[in-house]
This record gives structure tokens, C-alpha cells and sequence, in this order.
């Protein structure tokens, strides 16, 4: 008897200190998540739509689009918090009406700029100076995502018409990106057939992303886990020096079928502080009659996060100014 007793004690023991643990381990949770949404302010993940985009594309086989000033965090803009815009986009707030006329400006993560507030954005920036000099009914949508090449850059551009009818076209390239653009086999311009469809997810996955949306520590340790190395190598990707200047043959297709279908509404603009490649796409544009503007003066290292990542403020500054230059330059005020 006494032995029993004594295993019943033994076993109540146990009990309670795997209950302490498990207190112990939930408070600590509760702890951490507590301090990283509130002192920290990392955000969880905010809600989105996920839609097959290119489904032969590995990159862009599929794409998320954002609720209205959806919060995101950035690690080079300082590991701060920032909002997309009434749009669901990067930069600023649009007024979105049947008046309103829209000019989508498409480009890679120099143009998405997720490292700034949205109001300090080079498409922010743009759309200012289009609404105080020229006709506050001026929209920029910033189309703008990372490892965006002119040929993806189509297919996102039909996405949003969809919604907002284009006025203008204004395709803002910093590189040829040779190394993406050979990824691509036959291209073709026309919508895949499962174009837009909703993404079938896993049930795993349908699970944390519900988990993600409501913890932002577990969001976190998923951003760190799925995206944290691929960002690194995308921002090396795209900030890379050049190798060769020579045109690719997919950015001559994707150019014409640009030009085909919006004609002088189309727009293209290149910040490269290549000169060779600012040369080949002037003479290129002049042959065939493609609007184009260029400047040298924007990637320099006094513009760009540590003199060699994406542009910070007064680099978005710049390059903003010069797309409403490029802009004026083009076509005549109405």
C-alpha cells in the first residue's frame, strides 16, 4: 500500500511539473508575441488574394494581391513597418473614380520600393508633380514587384487594366536582366488560360496562413523560413554589375508587342547608369519609333542603401522628378 502511495505521489509530481512547463512555455509565447507585434511592431501576415499568374513561370507562377493599406515589414528600410496604399499597392493613396485617368508605372523592386514610406516613393513623387502641374485627375498605379522584366511586366499590366483602364504606360528599367529573360522559352503574349484563377492551396497551408495571420511571431519565423534567403538573393540579383549590353532577343519582342498595342502611350524609361545600354536603347526606340528617356544620374551610391541596395530617399526623390520629366518630355500638357 505504501508503495502505491507513493507512486501516486511520484505520478502527481510529474503531473505538475509538466503542467508548470507547459505554463511556462505558453507564457513565454504569449511574451514574445506580445513584444514583437507591439515593441517591435512586426506585422502579421495581412490578408491577400493568391492568383495563378504565369503558370510555366517559376518566379511568377502565382502572385498575391493585398487588402488596402496592408502593412508589410522591411528589413533595409531600416526594419521598420510600412502600408500599401488604398489599392492594395506600394506608394501613395490614389483617388479611384470613372474621372480619374490612370498611368500605370510597371518596374522591378527599384520601382515597388518597399524600403520607403509610401508617400516617399518615386511613384508618389510622380504622381504629385503629374496632379500639381498637369491635371489632378492623374492616377500612378506603382505596378512595380520584384524580379519584374519587361515580359512579365506585360502580364501584369493586362492584370490591372482589368480594374483601371491605362491612359499611359510608363516602363521604368534599370538593366536588361539578360539572366531572367532567357528563363523564358516561345514567349507569347496572350493570357494563359488559367490566368487569374485562384490558387488551390494545400490544407497545411490554408492552416498557417491562418496562424500567420493572427501571430506575429509566428509570422515572422515563417518570413525568416520561407523568403528570407530568396529577398537576399533577389536584391543581388537585381543590383548586380551588368556583363553584357547586348539587347535580348525576349526584350525586343516584349518591346514591339509594347509598342503594337499602346502605341505613343507607351513609355519607356531607363535609370541605368550604363551608358552602353542607354545607347542601344536610344538608337533601338528612335528606329522604331518608341518613346524613351534615360538618365545616368540616379543609381549612384550617395542614392541607394549602403551605396549599392535599392534607392533610398533621396534616390526615390530623384527618380521620381525624372519620371515626371520624362513625361512632360513626351507628351504635350492637357
Amino acid at each position: 500500500m505504501a508503495r502505491y502511495f507513493e507512486r501516486e505521489k511520484t505520478q502527481n509530481m510529474i503531473l505538475k511539473k509538466l503542467l508548470i512547463t507547459i505554463c511556462g512555455i505558453l507564457t513565454a509565447l504569449i511574451i514574445v508575441e506580445l513584444a514583437i507585434r507591439f515593441v517591435v511592431a512586426y506585422p502579421v501576415t495581412p490578408k491577400r488574394k493568391q492568383i495563378i499568374f504565369l503558370s510555366e513561370n517559376d518566379h511568377f507562377h502565382h502572385i498575391s494581391l493585398y487588402a488596402p493599406h496592408s502593412e508589410f515589414w522591411s528589413v533595409e528600410g531600416g526594419c521598420r513597418k510600412f502600408r500599401r496604399n488604398n489599392a492594395g499597392l506600394p506608394g501613395t493613396d490614389i483617388t479611384i473614380s470613372d474621372s480619374s485617368r490612370y498611368v500605370f508605372l510597371a518596374g522591378s523592386s527599384f520601382i515597388e520600393a518597399y524600403q520607403v514610406e509610401g508617400d516617399s516613393t518615386a511613384s508618389a513623387i510622380f504622381q504629385n508633380k503629374l496632379q500639381k502641374c498637369i491635371s489632378p485627375r492623374l492616377q500612378v498605379l506603382n505596378l512595380g514587384e520584384s524580379k519584374l522584366d519587361v515580359y512579365t511586366a506585360w502580364f501584369r499590366i493586362i492584370l490591372f487594366a482589368e480594374k483601371y483602364k491605362p491612359d499611359k504606360i510608363v516602363l521604368a528599367i534599370e538593366d536588361f536582366h539578360r539572366d531572367w529573360l532567357e528563363e523564358y522559352d516561345n514567349l507569347s503574349f496572350d493570357a494563359p488560360e488559367d490566368f487569374c484563377l485562384p490558387v488551390e492551396s494545400s490544407l497545411r497551408f490554408r492552416i498557417s496562413e491562418v496562424l500567420v495571420h493572427y501571430s506575429s511571431f509566428l509570422n515572422l519565423l515563417r518570413e525568416i523560413y520561407w523568403h528570407g534567403g530568396r529577398k537576399v538573393k533577389e536584391l543581388l540579383d537585381e543590383t548586380r554589375p551588368v556583363d553584357d549590353n547586348e539587347m535580348p532577343e525576349a526584350f525586343i519582342e516584349s518591346l514591339f508587342q509594347f509598342h503594337e498595342s499602346y502605341g505613343d502611350d507607351f513609355l519607356l524609361v531607363s535609370f541605368s547608369d550604363n551608358e552602353e545600354i542607354n545607347r542601344i536603347l536610344e538608337s533601338f526606340c528612335k528606329m522604331h519609333d518608341i518613346n524613351f528617356q534615360y538618365t545616368e544620374t540616379i543609381l549612384l551610391p550617395q542614392n541607394r542603401f549602403n551605396g549599392d541596395g535599392h534607392l533610398n530617399l533621396e534616390g526615390n526623390r530623384k527618380l521620381g522628378e525624372f519620371l515626371y520629366e520624362a513625361f512632360l518630355e513626351t507628351y504635350e500638357v492637357k
